[in-house]
Order: structure tokens, then C-alpha cells, then sequence
């Protein structure tokens, strides 16, 4: 009996031990059945000795990965005198089904202590989202039809009527190449819910609405669809995972039940925009009606040489923040006699919409021949071509041209241009010739040293009486009172008794304010140890106050 008891405790010793020592890398999944677009947790569990690392996997067609985080726990084992290290680490992503069927999650290898290490696979049912009692989610767009560019409002609203928690959309539409989303940032409600999904932060209002005769609760996902290309543009069902609040434990804590519901499809015709607004020089140019404008170049005298600056406004874009207008001088047609500055146009849009263009142009040559300036766009409440004509203002050029090539002096910094001034006063040429400049260099004027000398004493002399007038003003108040016997005391109560024989020769008497500021003095200065004069400027205060002298 004796000997099969400790046969036991050694195996089970000896299992134990081999138990620590045994390397396990597992995969699991919190649901094995799913839906399209329902958000699930795959984790890498890892128990061994080793250090694991994040490995290095990826979504594909199937379903979509985003890392979630690593955790790390380590414990440490004492069998028989040895110490044995047990590591844990947990790395979780958050895995998304992309299709129906059958999805295969293939076995994870790792290298660990030189050794390879792989997991289990693993296989996951998905389904189709379908509809859950009392929750409604659908697409609401604004239009069924547009063209390429045009932004086109769509809400992905979700209608509840109980109370629910941990709200995870997934939008197919994001992942897309061939369309552009951008959250709107609706300000009309005063109860809005910020949400990020799938990397992009939307501004969800919330607000009681009626369905079916019955009131429900809304959150509301505005954004704008801009389709790139036309044809029939087909946005899969919106996903939303949940927790519904089904009830209350024994400790009055809610109680939660996870949910999913999908959306219909959403289809959306883009027609072709004609080929006049595909090939124009000036971009694509989408209206909401006819268009409005002005061009205008300031200032309209000038020399050869001179710089002006163009400003071009159009109103009545449909979208004019995402208006791309080209480079200035790849449209505007200015023949002969000006040059554009180099730096990009300033491209901004004002509070009224309106999109202003600005740019810096040079005076080159007197012999300027202006055309008109033609913008062709789409006007989308008519579906037709048309032209916005803007007349260029003509300029007063005087000053002939230079024979010899020039060099064009420019001091660029931001996007502002402005001329580097020689010697000249307006109007004025900002060009000179090579030759020129190289024979006759000009240096830059420096300040006359006679000021400089005086700027240089002046400052440090200013600054040094600054420092010292605290001081002098000491100086001149104790010449003023270096006449009383206090000043050679050593201590407080010395000083006291000096002031009060000083006191009585000169028959003087102390008013009640004073006869206080003494008290205040004689707690101060019991047991003091001061040794200088300076220390006594209240008594000569008060001295002065006697005589009469107080200023």
C-alpha cells in the first residue's frame, strides 16, 4: 500500500510537470454560427515556456480581420526544487463574414524556440441577416439616380423600441473603391451619437419616429454616396450587431441578449454624364441650376514686370467643396505678355458657398490679348451642357519689353507672392537682365554706425538704471533719516527703547493708530537679532510722522 501511494504521487508528479512543460497553441471563436456582417472575436490562445509574437495573418474575400490587442499572463511553478515558467498569451482579432456559407479559418503556424507550432482550424456557418422583432434597419436614399461626382444623401437608420448596448454596424459600402463616403455632420439635433465604423467617425442623430402606426426610437447614419462610374450601383445589406435589455438579474442588474439584424440591398442608377463635361479643360463641373460668376484681375495699371493677382468665383455648385478646378493656366487662355506664379492656386469656399479661386500672375510683355473665359458644366436640374461665359477685365500695361533674357526676382513664402524691391519706387521693373546682375551687384544697405554705436550703449545703460532704481531710492530715504539714534541698535527691543527716550526729548506724542503700529512693532522685533539699520525703516516712518515730515 505504502509503495503504490508514492508510485502515485510520482506520476502524477511527473504528469504535472510534463503538463508545464507541453507547448499548446489553440484558435477558438465566440460563435461558430453567424450572419453576413455580424462582428465576432477569434482568438490565438498560447501555453508554453516560449515567447510568442503577433503573427503576421490577413482577411481575404471570405471575411474581413482587424487586430483587437494581446494579453500576456506568466506564472511560475516550484516542483522538486526545479522553477518552471508557464507563459499565457491571448491575441484577439475581430473577424467579419463577407458571404453566405460554409468560411474555413486554415491552422495558424508560429515559431517558438526554434520549434513550429500550429494551431487548430477552424469552421464557421454564416447565414443571412434577418429581421428581429420590435427592430427595423433599412437604407433610405435621397435619389435612386445620378451621375459620376454627384453626391447623393443616404441614411442607414436603425428603429428600436426596447433599450439596447454595444451598437456595431458594418457597412459593406465602405470597402468599396468604385464610390466615396463621407459622414455628414448634421447639426439640426440636439441629441447626437458619435460612432466609429470600420474606421470612419459618423454623427448619428437620435429621434422618435412613427412606423406602421407605432412609435419607435431612431438613430439615424447619414452620409454621402458619390458614385465614380455609371451604371447600376448595387450596396449590399447593412449589418448591425446588439445587445437587446431583456430583464433584470436578482441584484436588479440588467440582463442583455445579443442580436442581429440585416438590411435590403440598395440599388442606385448612375447615368453617363456627356462627353462635353468628361473632356472639359475645366473638370467636371456639376450645378445645382445655372451657374454664377466673376473674374476679375487686380490691380489693372501696371508696368512690365508687375505682379497682379486673379480672382475667379463660381456660385451655384452642387458640391463645391469637392469641386477639383485645374490649375489656373491650364484653362484660362491669357495670350501672350503674362506668366503664372508657380505656387498653387488658393482654392477655398466661403460661407455662402460660393467657391473662390485666387492666383498670382507677372507681367511679362505690354502686348496682352484677353478671351473670354468659358466654363462648361452640367446643370442637373435641367440634365443639359451648358456654358458659363465671364469676360477677363482688360489691363493698362505701359513700359516696353527687354531685348536681353530676364531673371524674375520672386519671394515665395506659403502661397503668398511678393516682389523683392531694389532701389525703386512705383511703378518700378522687377526684372533685370543677367548681365546686369552680375556686373553690377547691389549689396544691402546697412544702418549708419553712428546709430548703431548709440543703439548699442543706449540699451544696456537704459536697462542698468531699470535694475538699480530700487536700490538708489533706499539710499536716498536713509539719507534722509541716518540721523536717528535707533540705527546703531542691535536688536528689536534695543531699537524700541531708543525710539520711545527719543520720543520723550522731543515731546512727542503717539495717536492711537500709531500707538497700535508700536504694539505691532515690539511682536516683531521681541527676540530679534537684527544688526543694520535698514531694518528700522518702520520706526523712521514713524519718526517722520511725528515731525511732520511724512511726504
Amino acid at each position: 500500500m505504502k509503495w503504490n501511494r508514492i508510485g502515485r504521487i510520482f506520476l502524477l508528479t511527473l504528469v504535472f510537470q510534463l503538463g508545464l512543460a507541453a507547448e499548446d497553441l489553440q484558435l477558438t471563436i465566440n460563435q461558430k454560427q453567424a450572419v453576413v456582417g455580424q462582428a465576432l472575436v477569434l482568438e490565438l490562445v498560447y501555453n508554453g515556456s516560449g515567447q510568442l509574437s503577433q503573427p503576421s495573418i490577413s482577411g481575404n474575400e471570405d471575411y474581413q480581420l482587424s487586430y483587437m490587442g494581446t494579453s500576456r499572463n506568466s506564472s511560475i511553478q516550484i516542483i522538486n526544487g526545479k522553477r518552471q515558467r508557464n507563459n499565457q498569451v491571448s491575441l484577439r482579432w475581430q473577424l467579419i463574414p463577407l458571404k453566405i456559407g460554409t468560411l474555413e479559418i486554415p491552422s495558424i503556424e508560429m515559431n517558438i524556440n526554434d520549434d513550429i507550432l500550429s494551431s487548430n482550424s477552424l469552421q464557421i456557418v454564416v447565414g443571412e441577416a434577418g429581421t428581429v422583432q420590435g427592430f427595423e434597419l433599412y437604407y433610405e436614399a435621397q435619389q435612386s439616380m445620378g451621375f459620376p461626382g454627384q453626391p447623393i444623401r443616404v441614411d442607414v437608420i436603425f428603429a428600436l423600441k426596447g433599450r439596447v448596448n454595444n451598437l456595431q454596424f458594418h457597412l459593406p459600402l465602405l470597402n468599396r473603391n468604385d464610390i466615396t463616403v463621407e459622414p455628414i455632420k448634421d447639426n439640426s439635433s440636439q441629441d447626437i451619437r458619435v460612432l466609429q465604423i470600420q474606421g470612419k467617425e459618423f454623427y448619428c442623430p437620435i429621434s422618435a419616429e412613427y412606423f406602421h402606426g407605432d412609435q419607435f426610437t431612431t438613430l439615424r447614419v447619414p452620409f454621402y454616396l458619390i458614385p465614380q462610374n455609371p451604371g447600376t450601383l448595387e450596396l449590399a445589406p447593412v449589418t448591425l450587431s446588439f445587445d437587446e435589455e431583456v430583464g433584470t438579474d436578482h441584484f436588479m442588474r440588467a440582463v442583455y441578449d445579443s442580436r442581429v439584424v440585416g438590411s435590403e440591398k440598395l440599388v442606385v442608377e448612375v447615368q453617363p454624364l456627356p462627353r462635353e463635361i468628361v473632356q472639359s479643360p475645366n473638370g467636371i463641373l456639376l450645378a445645382k441650376s445655372t451657374l454664377k460668376g466673376s473674374l476679375d484681375l487686380q490691380p489693372r495699371q501696371l508696368r512690365v514686370g508687375d505682379p497682379l493677382e486673379m480672382t475667379l468665383s463660381i456660385e451655384g455648385l452642387l458640391f463645391p467643396q469637392r469641386a477639383q478646378l485645374p490649375q489656373p493656366e491650364d484653362f484660362i487662355n491669357l495670350v501672350g505678355g503674362v506668366s503664372f506664379s508657380p505656387l498653387e492656386a488658393e482654392n477655398r469656399v466661403d460661407s455662402q458657398g460660393v467657391l473662390v479661386l485666387r492666383k498670382k500672375l507677372r507681367i511679362t510683355g505690354n502686348a496682352i490679348e484677353t478671351k473670354p473665359l468659358e466654363l462648361v458644366y452640367f446643370n442637373l436640374e435641367l440634365s443639359n451642357v451648358e456654358t458659363l461665359i465671364l469676360e477677363v477685365p482688360q489691363l493698362d500695361v505701359t513700359g516696353g519689353d527687354s531685348a536681353e533674357p530676364e531673371v524674375e526676382l520672386w519671394q515665395e513664402s506659403g502661397n503668398q507672392d511678393t516682389v523683392i524691391k531694389q532701389d525703386a519706387e512705383p511703378p518700378f521693373r522687377i526684372s533685370y537682365s543677367v548681365e546686369e546682375l552680375i556686373r553690377q551687384p547691389k549689396p544691402l544697405r546697412a544702418m549708419p554706425i553712428i546709430i548703431q554705436l548709440i543703439v548699442f550703449f543706449t540699451i544696456p545703460v537704459f536697462l542698468l538704471m531699470i535694475l538699480m532704481l530700487p536700490h538708489i531710492r533706499t539710499r536716498i530715504f536713509q539719507n534722509k533719516t541716518k540721523g536717528y539714534p535707533w540705527h546703531k541698535a542691535q536688536w528689536g527691543g534695543q531699537a524700541l527703547d531708543l525710539f520711545n527716550q527719543w520720543k520723550e526729548q522731543n515731546q512727542l506724542t503717539l495717536d492711537h493708530d500709531q500707538q497700535k503700529q508700536i504694539q505691532t512693532l515690539q511682536q516683531r522685533y521681541f527676540g530679534g537679532n537684527e544688526g543694520e539699520s535698514d531694518h528700522w525703516l518702520e520706526l523712521d516712518n514713524l519718526a517722520r510722522q511725528l515731525e511732520g515730515k511724512d511726504e
